[in-house]
């Protein structure tokens, strides 16, 4: 999401840079072909790249060089600095661009001088209108846009999604290299929300910290500027609710924070707080807090738990997936979760799906013999019921439902094995399978019909799916190693169809 910040051959440049760093042996012609660019041009981009790199301290060491056999690489980096290097790369990158800039100066000094803020940048006025006027274009699908008010800048438009939104893009910028809220000493953006003593949030890693440090002081910045969010959607409460009874982000507040001291804190603040520290946390409930959840939600009456339930039912019965009480209790805190985040954003879904769903499985999902019968699966429960449907919302919670599918289905690999030569053969190979695989992810059958795979030094009768391995030589290790990727590769097979 961040192109919208950069114009399409700075983020040409971007993806370039990307391109090479993480890919091994790329020809100019290779990037000529991924990005549908003339050779000249793809010079004068690496060019470009080039001087970037050496106009800052902290990458100026750095150039994408060619080698004897004209592939690129990066040097003075290895393979534990890359995701570091290029995430430091793309901030850099972006606080070159003047739209970006304008995005996040307006919202750290918030009401900032429009003819100020041009001097700042060193440009006209007129250029500050006219990047103003793109960023609200830009904007627009999330109900956000820059607010001149004689000469004045402020952000305006649903609170919830200036939220979300601005922790996603600064967090997608800065990840952890930067704390990016502070323009001078009067308008820093501190974390004074959040109680570190004995918080939950101390104890988690880096990354997830970072998130989470983000939307809260993003949400403190907000609400001291009175900028409050006084409600939800209907039923969207009270669904939080429940989460919170048994594990409530209210403990994370500092009781001394301004914002508690001043009484600015709604209750609505409070549960979209527990709301998307959750989105953002895939942990921040325990397993145990999760099933008793599960079980609570199982008695309340509101139609985003209703449709949840006849979701959740639809979704064990159609579908291959493991069912037990755990399991269910499991999905309909994952179904109530995500449902109440979809309907609470439901004026904005194009935002949710960029900030929420938008994950590496495109591929997967496109491609997968399950899109479609759980594409079906949701519309048709979402029609049986009467809870009000948001535009798009059949595409984004498909995706949502998609993701549970993985986490539920069965991707047991059922596995035939004899040998014949070796009275020991059959055990050994079936040990030395499971010191590999766990026992969920591989089951031992006796009757080639029901193998998926089949493992023998002879010849045997196989049914219309099952693949072969021959595997004579039990103290081979090259056939082990063989034997270990042919099963690797028929579980990810498996996992991903």
């Amino acid at each position: 999401m961040i192109e919208i910040f950069l114009k399409k051959q700075e983020f040409s440049k971007l993806e370039i840079f990307k391109y090479i760093t993480f890919e091994n042996a790329i020809t100019t012609q290779d990037l000529m072909t991924e990005f549908n660019l003339p050779r000249s041009t793809t010079k004068r981009y690496i060019a470009d790249i080039n001087s970037l790199l050496s106009q800052h301290k902290n990458t100026e060491s750095y150039q994408v060089l060619q080698n004897e056999e004209h592939k690129y690489y990066v040097t003075n980096i290895d393979k534990a600095d890359k995701i570091y290097f290029f995430h430091k790369f793309q901030e850099l990158f972006l606080q070159e661009s003047l739209t970006f800039r304008v995005f996040s100066t307006v919202f750290i000094a918030d009401n900032i001088n429009f003819f100020d803020l041009a001097t700042e940048l060193n440009i006209s006025s007129g250029y500050l209108y006219k990047i103003l006027a793109l960023l609200n274009k830009q904007l627009k699908p999330y109900s956000i846009h820059f607010e001149k008010n004689e000469q004045t800048i402020s952000i305006d438009g649903s609170e919830k999604n200036i939220r979300v939104f601005y922790t996603y893009i600064l967090y997608s910028v800065h990840q952890n290299l930067s704390w990016p809220f502070t323009k001078n000493q009067e308008t820093e953006v501190k974390l004074d929300i959040l109680s570190w003593k004995d918080s939950k949030i101390k104890k988690k890693s880096l990354s997830k910290r970072t998130r989470l440090n983000f939307f809260l002081a993003i949400m403190g910045k907000r609400i001291k500027d009175d900028c409050i969010v006084h409600s939800l959607p209907r039923y969207v409460g009270e669904t939080i609710d429940v989460f919170m009874k048994f594990n409530d982000a209210k403990a994370l507040v500092n009781t001394r924070s301004q914002i508690l001291t001043q009484n600015k804190m709604t209750t609505a603040e409070y549960q979209l707080m527990n709301l998307i520290l959750r989105m953002y946390d895939g942990e921040f409930d325990t397993k145990v807090e999760m099933k008793r959840i599960g079980e609570a939600l199982n008695q309340i009456d509101s139609p985003i738990v209703k449709f949840s339930k006849d979701l959740r039912k639809a979704f064990f019965s159609e579908l291959p997936v493991e069912k037990n009480k755990k399991n269910e209790d499991y999905f309909l805190y994952y179904a109530v979760l995500h449902n109440t985040y979809l309907f609470c954003f439901a004026d904005s879904l194009d935002a949710v799906y960029e900030t929420q769903y938008s994950y590496n499985m495109e591929k997967t999902y496109a491609n997968s013999n399950f899109r479609n019968p759980i594409r079906t699966l949701y519309k048709k429960t979402l029609e049986n019921n009467s809870v009000k449907t948001p535009e798009n919302l059949v595409e984004v919670g498909t995706r949502f439902l998609f993701t549970l599918f993985n986490l539920y289905k069965i991707t047991t690999l059922k596995i035939f094995v004899q040998h014949a030569s070796n009275s020991l053969g059959e055990p050994l190979i079936k040990s030395e399978l499971l010191k590999l695989f766990s026992s969920d992810s591989i089951e031992f059958v006796t009757n080639t019909q029901l193998a998926d795979v089949i493992i023998s030094d002879c010849v045997e009768e196989i049914n219309d799916t099952s693949t072969y391995f021959l595997l004579i030589d039990l103290f081979n290790l090259k056939a082990w190693r063989d034997l270990a990727d042919f099963i690797k590769d028929r579980l990810f097979e498996l996992s991903f169809s």
